[in-house]
């Protein structure tokens, strides 16, 4: 996996489905036990029973601010 992020949640859950604790599994991934805590990874539980391990993969444009432009207004100030 060319992704970090997927790779060490991916390393997190195999070690949680063997029986790991959260707290263990966090650790050799290299995490936080917060961020395996149930309601912070409900979402990527939900995309992983539904896509598998690309559904760990962080998503391009689902974090951060919304535009304020319009993409006609991205595209004349790219003009500019």
């Amino acid at each position: 996996e060319r992704d970090a992020a997927a790779s060490r949640r991916m390393l997190a859950l195999a070690l949680v489905l063997e029986g790991q604790s959260r707290t263990t599994a966090a650790r050799a991934a290299g995490m936080e036990r917060q961020t395996l805590r149930f309601n912070a990874c409900v979402e990527r539980v939900h995309r992983y029973n539904a896509e598998g391990l690309a559904g760990l993969r962080d998503r391009v444009g689902e974090t951060g601010p919304k535009r304020r432009l319009s993409p006609e207004q991205e595209k004349q100030l790219a003009e500019w």
